[in-house]
């Protein structure tokens, strides 16, 4: 398989971006639609202070299929080979509307807890993702580090958002007197971030991850 680069320290002189197919388009529409309407359905509302066993579905299932895809379709590899590293570690810097959460808690619809622990990890990978994008493309000193520390904590950060979001339920261990509960969070609008926004990006890492290594292996 090709490398994502040349293995030297100059920038790559012919970036090959992040173009999608269009049958790769379709399924991530078909994929949203049936979020929201599963949303729309109550299906990721949480049942008294138990999360709903959809949720993890949500999350992990989408991440699943794209390695399983990657390992048996050839199609798959080629398109993940094609792309480029700095390109998909770009898209990391969408994160920032994580940022939401906090404005949420502000106005008193959020739990501190959770609002602070996703809100502030995810506006906190969307600013370092540009700063490794450029690293990424100029191939600077320790850009390989920085670009899996990038997605080492966009990962972690992913766990604690998802695992404070769980524990602030309200009747939850993390649940304070006088504070709203996370269950915003698991209905529509919002909903669409844990349920597709985070597997998204969540793929968007493993993509950076396997054009890593395969870039090291070359």
């Amino acid at each position: 398989m090709s490398s994502i680069s040349n293995t030297n320290d100059t920038p790559d002189a012919n970036p090959r971006g992040l173009h999608i197919p269009a049958v790769y388009v379709i399924l991530i529409a078909a994929w949203a639609a049936g979020v929201t309407a599963l949303s729309l359905n109550g299906t990721f509302l949480p049942i008294g202070s138990a999360p709903p066993p959809t949720m993890p579905v949500a999350i992990l299932l989408p991440p699943a299929l794209f390695l399983l895809a990657y390992r048996m379709m050839p199609s798959v590899r080629a398109w993940v080979s094609a792309l480029d590293l700095a390109a998909v570690t770009a898209l990391q810097g969408w994160r920032i509307m994580g940022g939401v959460f906090l404005f949420l808690w502000y106005y008193g619809d959020l739990p501190a807890i959770f609002a602070w622990l996703a809100g502030l990890g995810d506006v906190l990978v969307g600013l370092a993702a540009p700063w490794v994008t450029a690293a990424v493309i100029n191939r600077s000193a320790g850009w390989r580090r920085k670009s899996i520390t990038l997605i080492t904590a966009g990962l972690v950060d992913f766990v604690v958002a998802v695992t404070s979001g769980i524990l602030t339920v309200s009747g939850a261990p993390w649940a304070i007197a006088g504070e709203p509960g996370s269950e915003l969070v698991n209905a529509f609008p919002l909903v669409m971030v844990p349920a597709f926004f985070v597997p998204m990006f969540i793929i968007f890492h493993l993509i950076a991850w396997i054009k890593l290594r395969n870039d090291i292996r070359d």
